[in-house]
């Protein structure tokens, strides 16, 4: 029976992928814990469709002010 595969009796270039494959995944744990740290505090019940929700409405937003910017510079009034 094969011994079981330990992190010490790993070669080293094993141990250096173990590493940072280890450092991307609690990346990526941190930054979900703090999008549903966020959404809990917004009262968002689904993560992903806030998360997403979120992106499309701030693009919405940016696309307002630059149609009420470009209305402004053109002297006519915004439309929404």
């Amino acid at each position: 029976m094969p011994a079981a595969t330990t992190y010490k009796n790993l070669p080293m270039t094993n141990r250096s992928t173990v590493r940072s494959l280890t450092a991307d995944f609690q990346h990526a744990m941190r930054k979900n814990r703090i999008i549903a740290k966020k959404c809990a505090l917004n009262g968002d019940d689904n993560l992903r469709r806030s998360f997403h929700g979120r992106r499309a409405s701030n693009v919405r937003a940016v696309q307002r002010l630059t149609a009420d910017r470009l209305a402004r510079n053109s002297g006519r009034s915004p439309s929404h």
